[in-house]
């Protein structure tokens, strides 16, 4: 292998439950191409097949000319949100039933009225009888034959994954190992998920809830990736590798991820929030929100001072899991929702979604969606959306929306999708200001960055009601998410630790970040890319003493002194300070573990085309749409046409492959240098 030429190119993935997103980066010539499908249900992998059969057809590249793919998935994510997950039974030391159900770790963090189905019933947590001290020693021998006699009730009730969680497992794991052995042997291909391998750290609840968390979504995740490697097995030519991204915006291989699950819960989501970072730095926007309204769910994400920053997962289960992950917060709502009445005859839309089949009703599905109200409300063009079926009709969305919802209520079928618009845009509004709130943030300092298919139709107006000054819609929105996943970080490493700032030794630390850095550079070296091409990143976890809340801190690289240490421990003051609003007294901080990150160089995105900007761009046509309780007519522009030092004034609709971009009456649109949209929003 000719290794300075790797990778040739390089595939991102994004399997949605709606669409497929796929695009291909050339390291040689910077060019990026890309591609988006209906998402096959049921078949993923299938999916992402097509896509990138699609994208190797689009581009004219011979099938053996890609390197590696990086994939990422909502398979997990969906599952969670609609209540979709595997049927699972938790296994825990005798007399700790309840630690799933106590405390803080349980706290569910909730953006509609209602509550998705937890991956875990009591009825279905088993005490088993085992002790483990917390020095590692044996209390009570595992009781085995307890273990074998549970085996048919696992059976009777149709357990399709397990997870165990034992008392002090992290430090001697032989009791969790021992047990999934035998049911392994009992219950052949029953997925274990057993807490020392899924979160080897101290924190009975963290561990058991990021364990039962992995064990629901894992037999979804698990049989996706199989499948996709047997495809890929298969592949015409060369068979290129596969990466999984993870929720933190690091990289695995598959066994790894069909093991960890869970770790690629917000897999998707975090492409488009590492696409979002470079973007960042290179627009001199340091502070971001980003706003993902996909066809199933809305996911948002905070970026500060150029940083994506991290949290443990934040899903509306088990919050939080302990797992780390990009700051994301995700919600059952988005275009592909479906709408109906709820007990008070209001209309609510999500927690389901009609994904790609049979999708909405104007694609010849039958239950109305937010992309059927977008197109009664002239939002949408019905000719311009991605579908698998017929082609997309205005009529049947105003018909499907009329029998199931406007009807009922004795409305007019207009007035039907404006209150599904607001159902959808409420229940963002209403994540976003929690967010907003919870972290303390000046709306007024941040600029909200949108895409997913259905984010630059809802973005303006979410932002004029949240205070925010600016709407950025980045070049190709409908596969920002996949084009994010091209410069994501390969791999990441960690090394568990529990010693204050003012005790830990300045050179062990090093030493192992040294150990570390070798493992990552060896697992690099073995897929033939030299340390040359790999850029390394260290960091920490420190909280203070005695405390659950923890900050990610970047760490000095080379060799540290005492000094450096003191300074961190300054620096992690204020930021704690500034993202939880107190610090406790009369403690110091400590180092609960060390992180560090490779990846290869990140990609040289392309530049705004080309071409001698236009001045005084003209509409393609005028369409009526509805903003608001006005009905306008409206220009609607090719995206195609619009080039730097445009300025446009609202009402209008900017259109482009797979969304459509609006500008309400009173903002302006403007295009930057690299060829972002800029709305800027009226603010209420």
């Amino acid at each position: 292998m000719n290794v300075s030429k790797f990778p040739l190119w390089r595939a991102s993935i994004d399997n949605g439950g709606t669409y497929t997103s796929a695009c291909l980066f050339s390291e040689d010539t910077g060019e990026i191409y890309s591609v988006k499908v209906p998402s096959i249900p049921g078949d993923p992998s299938s999916s992402a097949a097509d896509a990138l059969t699609s994208l190797l057809g689009k581009t004219g590249q011979a099938n053996d000319s890609l390197s590696f793919i990086m994939y990422g998935t909502t398979l997990a994510l969906n599952s969670v949100l609609q209540g979709l997950t595997a049927k699972t039974a938790i296994l825990t030391t005798r007399g700790f039933g309840d630690i799933l159900l106590t405390g803080s770790q349980m706290e569910v963090d909730l953006h509609g009225p209602t509550a998705p189905q937890l991956p875990f019933s009591r009825n279905l947590i088993f005490e088993i009888e085992e002790r483990m001290l917390p020095g590692g020693s044996i209390f009570t021998p595992l009781a085995e034959n307890d273990l074998r006699e549970l085996v048919p009730r696992l059976r009777e009730e149709g357990i399709e994954s397990v997870a165990i969680c034992f008392l002090h497992s992290y430090v001697n794991p032989i009791h969790e190992q021992k047990a999934r052995n035998i049911l392994a042997e009992a219950l052949p291909g029953l997925p274990v998920t057993i807490s020392s391998e899924i979160l080897p750290f101290p924190g009975e609840s963290l561990r058991a809830a990021a364990s039962a968390l992995n064990a629901g979504v894992r037999p979804q995740v698990e049989g996706c990736l199989i499948s996709l490697q047997d495809r890929l097995k298969n592949w015409p030519g060369k068979s290129p590798g596969l990466m999984v991204l993870r929720s933190d915006g690091s990289a695995a291989d598959a066994r790894s991820s069909c093991l960890e699950a869970a770790r690629a819960i917000l897999s998707g989501p975090a492409g488009g929030v590492a696409a979002a970072s470079l973007l960042s730095a290179k627009t001199g926007r340091p502070n971001l929100i980003t706003l993902e309204i996909g066809g199933s769910c809305t996911n948002i994400g905070i970026i500060q001072r150029d940083n994506s920053l991290y949290s443990e997962n934040k899903i509306p289960v088990c919050s939080p899991a302990g797992l780390p992950s990009l700051d994301i917060h995700s919600l059952s709502a988005g275009g592909g929702s479906i709408a109906a009445l709820d007990g008070e005859g209001s209309i609510d839309v999500g927690p389901l979604s009609a994904g790609s089949h049979p999708g909405p009703a104007c694609c010849g599905g039958i239950l109305p969606t937010c992309t059927d109200a977008d197109v009664l409300l002239g939002r949408i063009n019905p000719d311009a959306i991605i579908s698998g079926n017929l082609p997309a009709s205005a009529g049947a969305a105003s018909h499907s929306i009329g029998v199931s919802l406007a009807g009922p209520l004795g409305i007019t079928a207009e007035e039907a999708a404006r209150r599904m618009i607001a159902s959808l845009n409420s229940k963002i509004i209403l994540a976003l200001r929690n967010i907003i709130d919870k972290k303390g943030l000046d709306p007024r300092e941040y600029t909200l960055v949108t895409y997913g298919g259905a984010g630059p139709l809802h973005a303006a107006e979410i932002a004029r009601e949240c205070g925010i000054h600016y709407v950025l819609v980045p070049r190709e929105p409908g596969v920002y998410s996949a084009r994010g996943m091209l410069s994501a970080v390969w791999r990441s490493y960690e090394a568990a630790w529990s010693i204050s700032l003012e005790e830990a030794d300045p050179d062990s630390i090093f030493d192992s970040y040294s150990a570390l850095e070798k493992t990552a550079l060896e697992d690099y070296a073995a897929q033939g890319i030299p340390a040359s091409r790999v850029k390394i990143e260290r960091t920490a976890d420190l909280r203070f003493k005695d405390q659950l809340l923890e900050l990610n801190m970047q760490f000095p690289s080379g060799r540290l002194k005492k000094a450096d240490l003191s300074l961190l421990g300054r620096a992690f003051i204020i930021s704690f300070s500034s993202a939880y609003g107190f610090t406790p007294d009369d403690t110091g901080a400590e180092i609960v573990r060390l992180r560090l990150s490779a990846a290869l160089d990140t990609p040289n995105w392309p530049s705004c085309p080309g071409k001698q900007p236009v001045t005084d761009p003209q509409p393609a046509f005028y369409r009526k749409a509805v903003f608001g309780d006005n009905t306008l007519d409206t220009p609607v522009y090719s995206r195609s046409t619009l080039f730097p030092s445009v300025s446009l004034r609202g009402p209008l609709i900017i259109e482009q492959e797979g969304t459509a971009t609006l500008v309400w009456p009173g903002m302006s649109a403007s295009v930057d240098a690299q060829g972002n949209i800029i709305i800027g929003v009226e603010v209420l």
